[in-house]
C-alpha cells in the first residue's frame, strides 16, 4: 500500500517504464514500474517478423473502447505498422499477439493478472480523469 501513495503524487504526468530483461523464442519478460516504483511483471511475445511484440520507445497510453473485452481498455499509440496494442491480463505468452500481459511471474507464467490489471487500469483511470499525461517507455536490458 506505500507504493500507491508514490504513484499517485506526481500532478502532471503518469509515467510508466517497462523493462524488459529477458527473451527467447517463445517469451518476453519484463518489468513495469509506475512512476519510478516497481508495480508487475509483464510478458510479451517475442520478436517475430510479423507480429509479436512492440519495438522498446516511448508511447502514450490512451483510454479504448475495446469490443473484444467489452470495456475500456490502456491503448499505446502510436504503435505503427501495428494496431491495436493494449495491455491486458493473460497468463503465459500464447495469450497475446502483441499486448502486454501484466501480473505477478512465476516462472514463465503470470499469476494475479486480472487483480494486477485492475490495480493498473484504476491508476491510469484516476491520471485520464484528472488530465495528466499518461506514457510508457519500452526498453530492453538483455
Amino acid at each position: 500500500m506505500r507504493n500507491r501513495v508514490r504513484w499517485r503524487c506526481n500532478k502532471f504526468a503518469t509515467s510508466m517504464r517497462l523493462v524488459r530483461y529477458y527473451e527467447d523464442r517463445f517469451i518476453t519478460l519484463g518489468r513495469l514500474y509506475i512512476n519510478g516504483a516497481h508495480f508487475c511483471d509483464t510478458i510479451e511475445p517475442p520478436s517475430r517478423k510479423y507480429y509479436g511484440r512492440i519495438k522498446p520507445r516511448r508511447y502514450k497510453i490512451i483510454e479504448y473502447p475495446s469490443k473484444k473485452y467489452s470495456r475500456m481498455m490502456p491503448l499505446l499509440t502510436p504503435t505503427a505498422p501495428r494496431v491495436g496494442i493494449l495491455i491486458h491480463p493473460g497468463n503465459k505468452a500464447q495469450d497475446t499477439k502483441g499486448c502486454i500481459l501484466v501480473g505477478s511471474a512465476n516462472g514463465r507464467l503470470l499469476q494475479n493478472s486480472r487483480n494486477k490489471f485492475c490495480e493498473l487500469y484504476n491508476i491510469l483511470a484516476l491520471s485520464w480523469k484528472e488530465g495528466r499525461e499518461t506514457t510508457i517507455e519500452i526498453v530492453e536490458e538483455f
